[in-house]
């Protein structure tokens, strides 16, 4: 028997201790929670007479059950199907698409504050940028003169045809 099976045994004993418990405090069968407390744990517990005190214990046991159910369902291992692909365990089958709660918060995530006392009704300026005009450079390796757009006019001005044969 290897230590896998050893695991698969030990959390299906625990389960089923769990369930115990669950039902005993559905019930509020005391004894049968004291005795399934100290199966898992190894120690005793007294079983409440007073009923101040049989709600909170009862609080704390509850408490404690949902813990070892929340552990159990995690120590479970996730066995790989015939494809490869892990099958899915009761935890990922329960996860819920948050992003479909967050669809109206979308449109105004990128928003600044103050975005919805902007006017919109005002009218554009008119853009009049006049069309430039090509400027004449000399090459300082061969002399020609180009006409080049006012970007690249510069004192040290290179025609394409000397730096094709500088560059090669």
């Amino acid at each position: 028997m290897n230590i896998l099976e050893n695991i698969k045994e030990l959390n299906d004993e625990l389960l089923i201790v769990v369930d115990n418990i669950e039902h005993a405090i559905e019930n509020k069968d005391w004894n049968a929670i004291a005795n399934a407390y100290a199966l898992i744990t190894g120690r005793k517990i007294e079983v409440p007479s007073d009923d101040k005190i049989v709600d909170s214990q009862f609080k704390e046991l509850l408490e404690r059950v949902n813990k070892l159910e929340n552990n159990t369902t995690t120590t479970k291992s996730n066995k790989t199907s015939k494809t490869g692909r892990k099958k899915a365990t009761a935890k990922q089958e329960e996860k819920i698409n948050r992003f479909e709660q967050m669809v109206d918060i979308l449109p105004e995530v990128d928003k600044e504050d103050g975005f919805d006392k902007i006017n919109d009704n005002i009218k554009p300026t008119s853009r009049n940028r006049p069309k430039f005009s090509q400027k004449q450079v000399t090459c300082r390796e061969c002399g020609k003169t180009n006409e080049v757009h006012p970007m690249f006019a510069k004192e040290n001005y290179i025609c394409d045809r000397c730096l094709n044969r500088r560059n090669g």
